[in-house]
């Protein structure tokens, strides 16, 4: 029997289908969409995610609180980045080496985007100058149910918290735009350790409309956008998920394309291909 030209494997998608991959761009979460997150997750599971410990430990100090009073500007207390930040689930390069200080939520952009993307999902919301949690979501923090919790927070993170947010790359959408293919790719090829260019190739095939056309020369746009896609999905995504480990050493920092790119044992246990 004929395939239809929507079910028929694409070589530029890597074999998926146009069907396919329309689930994975404008229905990522949908029960259609060849790469699924598990829908129950363990507190041991949960417990490998860094990003989403760092969410805990904020949703279990607002609770605990009654309400996380803000600063005059409106940011989280000094003292409890400080000590939020001691507990190294996920650590700043910057604050690492000195060159930054944990002041305010702004000088560690993990907390900062944690909390934009709280708000975003409706989980906390400002309150009287306080951040408190939305009532529904109260129960679920005082029993230490997260399961359903991760996946809201999850969902805000990719589709509604805007990744260019935190970078200066012109180009918007690289790396968010079409970010389950690329779980895709790590799902097929991440338990054999790669280099970043070997993604970003067969991310830009399947996606060419995202390039840097006519901005830069060919070869200078093309690393413009390659390293837009290893800063928002592998490091700020990819990494703080727990899905990747990457090699990126003195060597590398300047020539992201020679990083290298492996899935972790929690990407196996958070996805699975239909």
């Amino acid at each position: 029997m004929r395939q239809s030209k929507s079910t028929a494997p694409v070589e530029d998608f890597d074999g998926l289908s146009v069907a396919q991959m329309h689930y994975m761009v404008y229905e990522p979460y949908g029960a259609s969409c060849p790469v699924q997150f598990k829908k129950n997750m363990s507190d041991e599971m949960l417990d490998a995610i860094p990003v989403f410990c760092n969410v805990k430990d904020l949703l279990c100090i607002i609770n605990d609180a009654e309400g996380l009073k803000q600063t005059a500007a409106g940011y989280i207390p000094p003292k409890v980045v400080r000590e939020w930040y001691e507990k190294k689930n996920l650590s700043s390069f910057w604050i690492e080496k000195g060159y930054a200080k944990t002041r305010t939520e702004n000088d560690w952009i993990v907390i900062a985007t944690i909390n934009l993307v709280l708000e975003l999902a409706g989980i906390i919301r400002v309150y009287k100058k306080k951040l408190v949690l939305i009532k529904k979501w109260q129960k679920a923090v005082e029993q230490q149910e997260f399961s359903e919790l991760f996946h809201v927070f999850l969902e805000a993170f990719t589709n509604c918290f805007n990744w260019a947010y935190n970078d200066r790359y012109s180009n918007e959408f690289s790396g968010q735009s079409g970010f389950m293919y690329l779980l895709y790719l790590l799902h097929r090829y991440g338990e054999q350790t790669r280099n970043l260019n070997f993604y970003t190739d067969l991310y830009y095939k399947a996606f060419p409309n995202l390039h840097f056309a006519g901005m830069y020369d060919y070869d200078e746009g093309y690393k413009v956008c390659e390293n837009a896609v290893y800063l928002r999905f592998f490091e700020r995504f990819a990494v703080w998920f727990g899905l990747v480990e990457i090699e990126d050493d003195r060597r590398t920092r300047y020539r992201k394309s020679e990083a290298e790119i492996t899935a972790t044992d929690t990407f196996r246990s958070l996805l699975s291909r239909l």
